[in-house]
């Protein structure tokens, strides 16, 4: 089996020194890749730079939106599952040129991103996804809305509770399970379902 994971939060950049990004820690990512390759899967693993780890030959680096949109665009490899953990910007602003004077207020206005987890459906036909929102019931509501945008989407994660107060459950068009209450719990079930998946 060949799985690609995406890792990390994004960046977008407001000047040439600063940048808007997320909290996104990279550490069910990390976890997910392990039990994957206990599991003697292939894993292909597209990393954040804002997440330090090492141990793995096979890693492609982003930081900017930018760079994992074109990371996306640029593949040619097709994989079983693809599980795009990455925590993309969902805004940006027109970069300025140069530095920002620090001395002065300035206002930003937020831009709407593309979503870049279409252009995966071109590299899979197994897509699992990851939704945040402020409460579980929120984000097991969107996941199934993002169930119905495509087939290939075969799991939504719902979760919540970024840095404290971890919860999440496993969206299917086969049924709900969860809650779970930590990273290492929502590992070892998704990817046992990732294995013993059929179509």
């Amino acid at each position: 089996m060949k799985v690609l994971i995406t890792v990390g939060p994004t960046a977008v950049p407001i000047d040439s020194v600063r940048v808007i990004t997320n909290l996104s820690s990279g550490k069910l990512g990390k976890l997910l890749f392990e039990e994957l390759k206990n599991r003697d899967a292939e894993v292909d693993l597209w990393l954040s730079e804002f997440v330090c780890w090492q141990g793995t030959e096979r890693v492609g680096r982003f930081l900017f939106y930018d760079d994992l949109r074109t990371m996306i665009e640029g593949c040619k490899e097709s994989y079983d599952w693809v599980l795009h953990c990455a925590a993309v910007s969902d805004f940006g602003v027109a970069p300025f040129a140069g530095k920002l004077n620090s001395n002065k207020d300035i206002t930003l206005s937020l831009i709407r991103l593309e979503k870049l987890w279409p252009k995966l459906l071109d590299r899979t036909s197994r897509l699992v996804l990851f939704k945040l929102e402020d409460t579980l019931s929120e984000s097991k509501r969107e996941a199934r809305q993002l169930l119905n945008k495509d087939n290939r989407i075969r799991i939504v994660i719902a979760n919540t509770g970024l840095c404290s107060n971890y919860q999440s459950a496993i969206i299917t068009r086969r049924g709900e399970y969860g809650p779970f209450y930590s990273r290492e719990a929502l590992a070892k079930e998704l990817v046992s379902r990732v294995i013993e998946w059929e179509d």
